[in-house]
């Protein structure tokens, strides 16, 4: 199909909107935020149709949708703070909570299966970058990445209850 007028994307709109709003849906779990998605992705189909093959339309418009979801997820995506910048108060009252605190934390960072430990270890530590992580182990700069979410999963996940009960008690 082909989207030349707006009756062109008129058809593709009542083609295509409900399906794409449930798959946005499935990525988000919002149904609000999926239908803007689909209607800004449709907005952005009639900017570039000029440049849509009439094979592609459709498929680009998925490959839209489920991008626009990635960088919403991505934005919502609460900011990780690396531990080696964590600055946290201590008095003297509290020296025996920071000591338990770094505790948990090298107890969540030895959890972690050892390739994993090496990695977030080089690049938190070490402060080595992902590619010279990469290079030195002989592996992808996108398996650094995975592994250093998967080690800050851990972490966040294992010190959930001690950081809740550090900041509100």
């Amino acid at each position: 199909m082909k989207i030349e007028t707006h009756n062109d994307l008129k058809v593709f709109f009542d083609t295509n909107y409900r399906n794409s709003v449930i798959s946005a849906n499935r990525i988000l779990n919002d149904q609000a935020a999926a239908e803007d998605v689909v209607q800004d992705c449709l907005i952005k189909l009639w900017g570039n149709r000029s440049q849509l093959k009439e094979t592609t339309v459709a498929g680009y418009f998925a490959i839209m949708v489920r991008n626009r979801c990635i960088d919403n997820l991505r934005k919502k995506k609460p900011a990780i703070v690396e531990l080696d910048d964590v600055q946290l108060p201590i008095e003297d009252h509290s020296q025996m909570e920071h000591d338990e605190l770094k505790e948990k934390i090298d107890a969540a960072i030895d959890s972690l299966p050892d390739r994993c430990r090496e990695i977030f270890v080089l690049s938190r530590f070490e402060k080595m970058s992902h590619k010279e992580i990469a290079e030195s182990l002989m592996i992808s700069p996108k398996t650094i990445e995975n592994q250093i979410t998967k080690a800050l999963k851990v972490i966040s996940s294992a010190l959930k209850s001690i950081l809740f009960l550090f900041f509100f008690s």
